[in-house]
């Protein structure tokens, strides 16, 4: 997903652009709206400006290999978080993220960056009720920040929908989301901003 391909949102994009070439970078950006505007589209075009090779001065040049990366959703300092819960398929001691990354993928891919909390559900066949991101997501978050980035590029967290964190799990990163190691940036998409817990919306 590039800026280009994104419709409208012109003072949206022009802000995230401006921010990388004015290399003001913040820690966490936070994207809020209604399902299905173009946020989730918009968060991934600015992750992928962030680290592409071949930037110009409006968009990325969509044909490095972090674009090419970018465009499987499979760039090695991408790390995506998402409700989860066991599905039919699935019976996991503590189900996470990386569990369903392939699911995300598709679901990610096949709506082009436009889907809902239902159309995730639908996709997994599983009651919304039950899911969430819990502590095994949280600790790989801090795992995932540990290692060094590749090629000295940015790390992008992007969570999907925080005001899904467990509330137990929460404290685990309130420190890393505050204060991440350089070049990491967390991008936060949510539907529902006054569902996310205040410790986490105050970093």
């Amino acid at each position: 997903m590039l800026f280009k391909d994104i419709e409208g949102n012109i003072l949206i994009k022009n802000s995230l652009i401006r921010m990388v070439n004015d290399n003001r970078i913040s820690h966490a950006l936070l994207f809020n709206g209604p399902e299905g505007n173009a946020k989730i589209q918009l968060a991934l075009a600015f992750a992928r400006y962030l680290n592409c090779e071949n930037p110009t001065t409006e968009d990325s040049c969509g044909e490095c290999k972090s674009c090419k990366w970018f465009d499987n959703l499979t760039y090695p300092d991408l790390h995506f978080f998402y409700p989860t819960a066991n599905t039919k398929t699935k019976k996991l001691k503590e189900p996470c993220s990386e569990d369903f990354i392939e699911e995300w993928r598709d679901i990610f891919l096949e709506k082009k960056g436009i889907f809902s909390f239902s159309d995730w559900t639908n996709k997994l066949e599983i009651d919304s009720g039950n899911l969430n991101i819990n502590s095994k997501d949280c600790n790989n978050i801090i795992k995932d920040l540990s290692y060094s980035s590749f090629k000295g590029r940015y790390k992008v967290i992007f969570i999907w929908l925080p005001e899904k964190i467990y509330y137990a799990a929460a404290p685990k990163i309130l420190k890393i989301l505050e204060e991440p190691p350089k070049k990491t940036v967390f991008i936060l998409i949510t539907e529902q901003k006054e569902l996310i817990l205040d410790t986490i919306l105050s970093r």
